[in-house]
């Protein structure tokens, strides 16, 4: 352990200017450490509003089990309880806002598909999460689907009200997590590029370099649309790629399933061609060098 005590001795006007200094920086200590405490208690509160908030949800679904509400009632009594829970508090009162939106989210654990196994529900995400939660290695695809278990539960109801997904167990809650992998929604992906374009278009406008501007109009181009018809393309190949192989081992017995190709996809097409709406972006690139070149040279 490192000694706070000085390795050698030092002159006495030194230590005089070290004790000076440390006696004034010691005055964030107290703040610091009341900084602190309050983060602690933070973090138990927010823990006890989350195991709230399930308990409350579990009440829910067990009400409109018993007193059997319908789809109907229950759209129009969680808007209602929606703008109670607001009542005549301000407008950007946080905490009304919170309980309202609560109060909307009622719809999904009240639901008929949902309320009568929401128990189940609600064991296998629970399972799922704390199992995720001890271990010290490897893929965690629940906490990188969702940050907090409510949030987890509440998107679990929401799947299976709409028929999305069926869970009765913790494997379901994982394989679910894995399937809808943000790294993959192709929405998200969207956005993300949008929101590149908008930093590499502030850069464009700083240094004024026509590549990057170039770059920027391609990226606003590029839709989810495209990104998913690009990944369903590079699966096939790689299924087709992973077919090929095993019948070169001699496995050519073994199914492997290969993802649907769109409806209307020729099937004569080249299966390493692009998918109809795909980019290829070192082609876009090679594109991108040439506009440059003729821009430069006009």
């Amino acid at each position: 352990m490192a000694d706070n005590k000085p390795t050698k001795e030092l002159p006495e006007r030194v230590l005089k200017i070290a004790r000076e200094i440390r006696g004034l920086c010691l005055g964030i200590g107290d703040d610091f450490d009341e900084m602190l405490g309050y983060k602690d208690q933070m973090s138990k509160a927010d823990q006890r509003v989350g195991e709230t908030r399930l308990d409350i949800c579990a009440k829910v679904a067990k009400l409109s089990h018993e007193q059997k509400w319908e789809t109907a009632e229950l759209d129009v009594a969680c808007a209602q309880a929606k703008v109670m829970a607001m009542g005549n508090r301000p407008a950007d009162d946080k905490t009304a806002k919170t309980v309202g939106v609560f109060c909307s989210q009622m719809r999904a654990f009240a639901h008929p598909r949902v309320r009568a196994h929401f128990p189940v529900i609600l064991t296998a995400c629970t399972q799922a999460w704390n199992t995720e939660g001890e271990q010290t290695e490897g893929e965690k695809p629940i906490r990188k689907f969702k940050s907090r278990l409510y949030n987890l539960v509440n998107s679990a109801a929401v799947a299976v009200k709409s028929g999305e997904v069926s869970i009765t167990s913790p494997a379901d809650v994982v394989q679910w997590a894995t399937d809808n992998d943000p790294d993959y929604d192709e929405d998200k992906i969207e956005s993300r590029l949008r929101n590149v374009g908008k930093l590499l278009s502030g850069i464009s406008a700083d240094f004024g370099d026509p590549k990057i501007a170039l770059v920027c109009e391609y990226l606003d181009t590029i839709t989810a649309k495209q990104l998913k018809s690009s990944r369903d393309a590079m699966k096939r190949k790689q299924a087709k790629a992973d077919a090929d192989r095993l019948a070169g081992h001699k496995l050519a017995d073994v199914k492997v399933p290969m993802p649907a190709a769109d409806e209307d996809e020729d099937e004569d097409e080249n299966e390493d061609a692009p998918a109809e709406g795909a980019f290829d972006l070192a082609a876009q690139l090679n594109d991108l060098d040439e506009n440059v070149q003729l821009r430069e040279a006009a």
